[in-house]
């Protein structure tokens, strides 16, 4: 008798102890969390809204990361599934191709190269650009403005979306950009036009780790409904 105080407190920690770990493995199946760069998040959201509202009781994480943050971050698991550029992915990572994105040229409506009926890189030769330094994006078009002999000595880089829209606005640019991040910026009185010779463009593809048939549950279901909606063949 003197020790059935402490065997039944032990027994009711132990059932305790299983539940709370039930709960947590239920949580944890019952979690998708997703990571897309700020640019493709458009495209994204509509399609999980249609999915979460079809799935409520699953706790649906969202983030916006640098595309080599989330490169890492699906790859060693800390995202379930990712949107992002196609570039240096890890074997151990799956795709699947949502779409190609170009290079853009922005500028005012009056300004002269906006009456062209196609813009080459070699037109911007002399005019004051101004790009995003966010990564390799921004590498591929220092590295195609240096092939095409226009330099970028009157080149400009900001950090902010905004930023760039704003010198456009003013005249005082040219602005070098994603056609992804166009699409969230309407403005009647700019001109979007695509670069060409070289087309420069990149590569969005869904993204989840390798699982060889160990995916949870939730997650293939998630990234099925996606690949099946947003994927192209």
């Amino acid at each position: 008798d003197a020790v059935r105080p402490q065997v039944e407190w032990m027994i009711n920690n132990f059932v305790q102890g299983v539940q709370d770990l039930q709960q947590l493995l239920k949580y944890q199946a019952d979690t998708v969390r997703v990571s897309c760069i700020p640019s493709a998040i458009h495209l994204l959201a509509p399609w999980l809204a249609i999915w979460q509202k079809e799935n409520p009781m699953v706790d649906l994480q969202l983030q916006d990361l640098r595309n080599e943050d989330l490169l890492q971050s699906v790859a060693n698991g800390g995202s379930d599934i990712g949107l992002g550029l196609e570039f240096t992915v890890p074997s151990t990572v799956d795709t699947q191709f949502v779409t190609e994105d170009e290079v853009m040229a922005v500028m005012p409506a009056s300004h002269r190269l906006a009456k062209m009926p196609e813009l080459r890189w070699t037109d911007l030769n002399d005019e004051p650009l101004v790009i995003l330094s966010r990564g390799s994006t921004y590498e591929m078009i220092v590295s195609v403005l240096e092939q095409q002999g226009v330099g970028v000595s009157h080149t400009e880089t900001l950090t902010y979306t905004e930023s760039l829209y704003a010198l456009v606005r003013s005249g005082l640019r040219i602005g070098l950009i994603s056609r992804l991040y166009t699409q969230c910026h309407v403005d009647n009185d700019l001109v979007t036009m695509p670069l060409k010779a070289p087309l420069l463009s990149r590569r969005i593809c869904l993204m989840t780790r390798n699982a060889h048939g160990n995916r949870r549950p939730v997650v293939q279901q998630c990234w099925d409904y996606l690949c099946s909606n947003m994927g192209s063949s």
